[in-house]
């Protein structure tokens, strides 16, 4: 059974779903993950994911971490050979400018980079934000500028693994390129 909110179709059983006006927090089990073009009334989707791969050589298994937003007009699409748990945020136009901190080439960089592979740490540090997204969106007086700010710090912390990534790798063809 497939089980869909707006565009976003994601199969089995959810754990949750929290809304408040223009966002919310769910958090479902999943063989499936099928993102098609994203509403005219959202911002993004923002998903994250382990799914376990076969190992390399040895043949063990090994987790993947992935996190994806997907923005309006983006079609993604994940097939898992077992269940797995999503996190899942659906942030809405309507309350973009009510996230602090979230500069619009933050914006523009995750539009470049929509699915990003996570080390375990990596996978962490959102993994915690996201947790503490859902616990705040249960309790009986929500505090949205708590939401928003832990948005802005998923954002922020994405942008800076990329930063991060790519001077990495520009240090390492800088460092090549002297040494060759």
């Amino acid at each position: 059974m497939t089980k869909k909110i707006s565009d976003v179709s994601i199969r089995h059983i959810a754990f949750g779903n929290r809304q408040i006006e223009g966002f919310s927090s769910v958090t479902w089990e999943t063989d499936e993950i099928v993102v098609e073009d994203n509403e005219i009334d959202n911002f993004c989707y923002v998903l994250l994911f382990s799914s376990e791969k076969e190992g390399h050589s040895s043949g063990s298994v090994v987790s993947e971490f992935q996190l994806c937003f997907a923005s309006t007009g983006q079609s993604h699409q994940w097939k898992f050979n077992k269940n797995t748990i999503v996190h899942y945020l659906i942030i809405g136009k309507s309350i973009i400018n009510q996230i602090p901190f979230l500069p619009s080439s933050s914006i523009n960089l995750l539009k470049q980079f929509p699915v990003i592979k996570l080390t375990n740490d990596e996978f962490d540090i959102v993994q915690y934000e996201i947790n503490k997204i859902h616990q705040e969106m249960s309790m009986s007086n929500i505090l949205k500028g708590i939401i928003y700010a832990r948005t802005a710090i998923i954002f922020v912390e994405t942008c800076t693994i990329l930063e991060d990534r790519y001077n990495m790798e520009l240090n390492q063809n800088t460092w090549s390129a002297k040494h060759i």
